[in-house]
């Protein structure tokens, strides 16, 4: 940024990403990975702004681990602001959680770095610290380890998305560029890196993208168009009013409603007051897809099926105690595009679109493979939020419903094994709908009516299709990650 641009309200934050050496060419990857999404956002990007830091050979036993805390302290020497307000997180990644802790608590204790005033935050393979050395907020692998750079991606998105909600709930203003250049004053520049080595004191484990004896390499996630929306977060906690406390800054309250799950935000309404947010019961998942033939055009049907598929929008967004994300998806066969964003937010121009379908099967095989790298995401998310994941569900719109053959039929059970299906289709049409892919399938067909999209939120709360509409038994239990 080039100082002086920005106004007196401006507000950003500078996340510093921190690994050792060993990991550092994967990291920087990562973090750059991160940081294309985090620019997707209109709201996170205009807010944040990552940079890699490498900390340099890990002490190890006998080592300097000031190394790290003069590494940071010097990256903030640096870096120069330009914002009205400017705030601070570092987020160290690494495979040991104890690790983190050393590293966040030196840095806590450096009155410089200290003096910034930053979110301390990490990432780890596994959490193997005790109960007396949890003192700082690590996000932790549910499997143990990272095998996936995707997951790896997710999980520190998620933890840059978390900054908009901690700086509005702590309800502190940034340090302005004034008060940065006395801290500066105030304290010398950082010592020199110190650059020796330190001895290879790991052991080989399971396969773990943190590892340092894991020989693996960075490999692209593999959607990274599907990721760029950014995961569901928890909403904010109730936050006592202080006198003696500056009320938070409206511009990041603003922004932090605009990504919680499910807040009714629109251009040009008021946002949800902080205070009147409760973290939900579960997290769930929500798939839009309007079916349509290649060369179709829109008829009246149709309209009514994308008013339809509004209505159920917000009527997820209202659900008590829920948070949902939607995708909808739109494209053809297994070239499917979507963006994930919190359920009530669907307009007009975006629920138009539509997947040209020539293949069922390929198109059903492609939203399974899609749903499973977005509930990957969310579990992350749920595990973090200590809530569990409910039953995902596929929402299929269509007036011309496609043909059963033996390709459609199989994959149309292997998706219905992991997710809730519901057709939506005009009123009076139900029949239209192969059996197989309905009453006589693992699916409901529902037509279009006035009670169709409270009918719609019931299915997805409980997870059970109507018994009168199948003959099948409920589902069975989530397979999906849920809160340990």
């Amino acid at each position: 940024m080039t100082a002086g641009l920005a106004g007196d309200d401006s507000e950003s934050c500078l996340c510093l990403v921190a690994s050792y050496s060993k990991r550092a060419e994967l990291i920087a990857k990562v973090a750059a990975e991160t940081e294309q999404r985090v620019n997707l956002s209109p709201v996170l990007g205009d807010f944040l702004a990552l940079r890699y830091l490498d900390l340099g050979p890990e002490p190890g036993q006998v080592g300097d681990w000031q190394r790290p805390v003069r590494k940071v302290a010097a990256e903030l020497h640096a870096a120069e602001f330009a914002a009205g307000q400017n705030h601070f997180a570092l987020i160290v990644i690494d495979k040991s959680a104890t690790t983190i802790e050393q590293v966040l608590g030196s840095c806590g204790a450096e009155p410089f770095v200290a003096g910034f005033r930053m979110r301390l935050a990490g990432i780890a393979s596994n959490d193997d610290r005790t109960d007396s050395e949890c003192h700082t907020d690590i996000v932790a692998s549910p499997n143990g380890a990272w095998s996936d750079p995707a997951d790896l991606v997710a999980a520190l998105h998620w933890q840059c998305e978390d900054l908009l909600r901690y700086f509005a709930a702590r309800r502190e203003p940034g340090l302005t560029p004034v008060e940065i250049d006395s801290l500066k004053r105030a304290y010398a520049p950082a010592d020199g890196d110190d650059g020796a080595d330190s001895p290879e004191d790991q052991a080989a484990g399971p396969t773990d993208l943190l590892d340092p004896a894991n020989p693996a390499t960075w490999s692209p996630p593999s959607d990274t168009r599907a990721s760029s929306e950014p995961l569901p977060v928890p909403p904010l906690p109730a936050v006592p009013t202080d006198p003696g406390r500056p009320a938070a800054p409206a511009r990041l309250v603003g922004a932090v409603s605009r990504l919680l799950p499910g807040a009714p935000w629109r251009r040009g309404q008021q946002s949800t007051p902080l205070a009147a947010t409760t973290p939900p019961d579960s997290l769930g998942l929500i798939y839009f897809l309007t079916l349509t033939e290649h060369g179709m055009g829109e008829g009246l049907g149709q309209d009514r099926l994308h008013a339809v598929l509004r209505d159920v929008d917000k009527s997820l967004a209202a659900q008590p105690n829920r948070a949902y994300q939607v995708k909808l998806l739109y494209g053809s066969d297994d070239k499917l595009r979507g963006d994930r964003q919190p359920a009530g937010l669907l307009n007009r121009r975006v629920v138009r679109r539509s997947v040209a379908v020539t293949h069922f099967d390929e198109v059903v095989t492609s939203v399974r493979a899609s749903l499973r790298r977005d509930l990957a995401e969310v579990g992350i998310t749920a595990t973090g939020m200590n809530v569990p994941v409910d039953r995902p569900a596929v929402i299929l719109l269509t007036t011309d419903p496609p043909i059963a053959d033996r390709r459609s039929v199989g994959a149309f059970r292997e998706l219905a094994a992991e997710a809730t299906i519901i057709w939506l289709v005009p009123r009076k049409t139900e029949g239209l709908v192969n059996p197989v892919f309905g009453d006589r399938g693992p699916a409901v067909v529902l037509g279009e009516s006035d009670s169709v999209a409270d009918r719609v939120c019931e299915i997805v709360r409980t997870g059970v299709l109507p018994t009168a509409c199948s003959p099948f038994e409920a589902p069975a239990p989530s397979p999906y990650p849920t809160a340990s």
